[in-house]
């Protein structure tokens, strides 16, 4: 352990980079055995979390590969885990559930309930954060059943983290029970540094079910544990959830003052989309006070701290709030053009995902052209090359002709069949419909015409669609924007979102696109 200490020692972690730390990785390792070398590379990707992603992945990989060839069946968990973290904090989210579950299927065989519980916890936040709350629930309540039944006090996040996926399903009452249950598992296993956020949680979802005078206690008890833990972040983030409560119940004054609290800590941090949010906040409070001045003050500054970084942070939100401002205080045409130009950029995101759409197409399209074209070129060689055998075959005696013939003309058909058989279905199926369905969006046609019913459907898959999930399905198909859907069958947008991610995932498939392709194939 000695050796090991005065590696460490030796070995900077800092933010120099990962080569300084690879080179006295080197220089040093000859004087570690390979249990402590392993160890060491474990410590190093720690240390590495947070600081430098790649460094962190060279030794996790370096310590995983000396677990695989010690069979230390642990010491891979572990590296599995830290590299699972490692991808899904670069958003690198496949590559993460895929490293979880092979520590899984290690922690299963072992039976380390205790690292089968943070893995399936960790696996259910890389889909939340992937918008398939479905999922993330489904392993999130694994865990928990897990760690319950081991004592594993970080339940408690496991719990919070049920709350935030039903939270961003906009289910906000087994949501609010969730994080409710978090906190008192937190307060039950003394973990102070972690209550403010669960409290800042339970403050979003009152506030969202519009019980502000019940949010304020929560977001005061966040606000004085963040001081106390000193925590910027969390501090910033409930000044400002605060504020949004006095203002919605008519307490600008207190809203301005923590508004400007937020800003302030916000601009320390560096957090620029913060810090703008704050000021547009601030805006709103000045224009409902008729102190338009300053209220273009507050617009102003975070036009400038945008222009310095990336002029396109916020620009539709900011935007509308200019359109509002200038509405107040009389500027009509001003606030028109500006409404006119947040509607732009909002239309410009559109725009962009057509074109991606568009391309995706093409690509599809000229694919199957191509593979169709292939299919068409080998079934003529088969077909030539039947001909030849064909013609071989008769100069060997009349003895065999009428067999042989019969046996060549019967290959020739069977291959004549085939192509025919090929040529229509690229050409019906693949080539026609994405030839349509390319024309109609270069065109501007919104609507897709798809003829399909739900029994047709149904019939194609395992998990069968319901009537809803269908009707948000063949909605969407038509060209309608989750908003037009909800609005044609009663029901919220978030339900509409669920629907669809639902529809995807019986279908096998991630997106619009794909959902479409599917259906075509499949009529």
């Amino acid at each position: 352990m000695k050796k090991v200490a005065l590696f460490l020692i030796l070995v900077p972690i800092s933010l120099c980079g990962q080569q300084s730390a690879i080179d006295s990785l080197r220089r040093y390792l000859p004087a570690v055995s390979p249990e402590e070398e392993l160890k060491v590379y474990l410590e190093l990707a720690n240390k590495y979390r947070g600081i430098d992603y790649d460094s962190l992945h060279f030794f996790a990989n370096k310590a995983l590969k000396i677990a695989q060839n010690n069979r230390d069946t642990s010491s891979e968990i572990s590296a599995l885990n830290i590299i699972g973290t490692a991808y899904f904090f670069t958003g690198d989210y496949n590559e993460s559930i895929d490293a979880y579950q092979k520590g899984v299927d290690h922690a299963l065989m072992k039976r380390d309930s205790l690292n089968l519980g943070k893995l399936y916890n960790n696996i259910g936040m890389v889909y939340s954060y992937n918008k398939d709350y479905t999922r993330s629930i489904e392993f999130l309540i694994e865990a928990r059943k897990i760690r319950d039944v081991t004592g594993d006090p970080k339940i408690s996040s496991t719990v919070n983290n049920l709350g935030i996926a039903y939270m961003n399903m906009s289910d906000l009452d087994p949501a609010l029970q969730y994080f409710k249950e978090a906190l008192q598992l937190k307060k039950q296993y003394n973990q102070r540094s972690a209550l403010s956020n669960t409290l800042n949680n339970i403050g979003i979802i009152l506030r969202r079910q519009e019980q502000f005078e019940e949010a304020i206690p929560y977001y005061e008890e966040a606000i004085d544990l963040a001081i106390e833990f000193e925590d910027n972040t969390k501090l910033a983030n409930a000044y400002n959830n605060i504020g949004v409560v006095y203002d919605k119940i008519g307490n600008k004054s207190k809203a301005l003052e923590y508004f400007e609290k937020s800003a302030l800590i916000k601009n320390e941090l560096g957090d620029k989309v913060g810090l703008i949010r704050s000021w547009n906040n601030m805006a709103r409070i000045k224009v409902s006070a008729g102190r338009i001045n300053e209220a273009f003050q507050y617009l102003n500054r975070g036009d400038s701290v945008a222009a310095l970084s990336d002029p396109e942070i916020m620009v539709d939100e900011r935007m509308l709030i200019r359109s509002k401002v200038n509405a107040e205080a009389g500027n009509h045409r001003v606030a028109y053009d500006f409404m006119v130009s947040a509607y732009d950029e909002k239309t410009k995101q559109l725009t962009e995902d057509r074109n991606k759409q568009i391309a995706e197409l093409e690509v599809s399209y000229n694919t199957a052209k191509k593979e169709a074209e292939i299919e068409r070129l080998a079934l003529e060689n088969e077909l030539n090359e039947a001909k030849l055998r064909v013609s071989r075959i008769q100069t060997y005696g009349t003895a065999l002709i009428g067999l042989l013939v019969a046996v060549s003309i019967t290959i020739y058909f069977l291959m004549r069949f085939k192509k025919q058989q090929a040529e229509k279905l690229a050409s019906e199926h693949q080539l026609d419909a994405l030839r349509k369905r390319f024309i109609e969006i270069h065109e501007g046609t919104p609507a897709l015409d798809i003829n399909f019913e739900i029994g047709e459907l149904n019939d194609k898959l395992h998990n069968q669609l319901t009537e809803r999930e269908f009707e948000a399905l063949r909605l969407s198909l038509m060209g309608k924007t989750n908003q037009e859907i909800a609005e044609e069958l009663y029901i919220s947008m978030s339900t509409v979102k669920f629907h669809l991610r639902n529809s995807y995932q019986k279908m096998g498939v991630q997106n619009r696109k794909e959902a479409f392709e599917y259906v075509v194939k499949t009529s």
